[in-house]
């Protein structure tokens, strides 16, 4: 599969493909970013769908980095942000701040 049809799926929000996909592809780089810098978190972050927030968990798991900036110099907070995506800006933000605390030892 192509990162074209990887971005696919995460964007029609095919919770069910992505797992399969994953599951059948172990060790698989998610991190790599189109022309304009968007991650699969961007794509995930732009509509709210029932399964927009297990997608993102998944890719969050995956390493996924959620303060990537694209060419816009946005990153898939922002962009949840910007579509009025609260809850995938917010778990997005939680896996930072927790991020933050195991690096500071709290």
């Amino acid at each position: 599969m192509t990162n074209i049809q990887l971005i696919n799926i995460v964007q029609q929000q095919n919770l069910a493909e992505l797992k399969s996909f994953l599951s059948n592809n172990k060790n698989l780089d998610l991190s790599f970013t189109t022309d304009y810098g968007d991650t699969l978190l961007h794509f995930a972050a732009s509509k709210l769908t029932e399964n927009t927030l297990s997608i993102i968990q998944i890719l969050l798991e995956n390493g996924l980095d959620p303060l990537a900036v694209n060419q816009n110099f946005q990153t898939s907070i922002e962009v949840a942000q910007e579509n009025n995506n609260i809850p995938a800006m917010t778990i997005m933000k939680h896996y930072v701040n927790k991020k933050l605390q195991e690096t500071k030892g709290y």
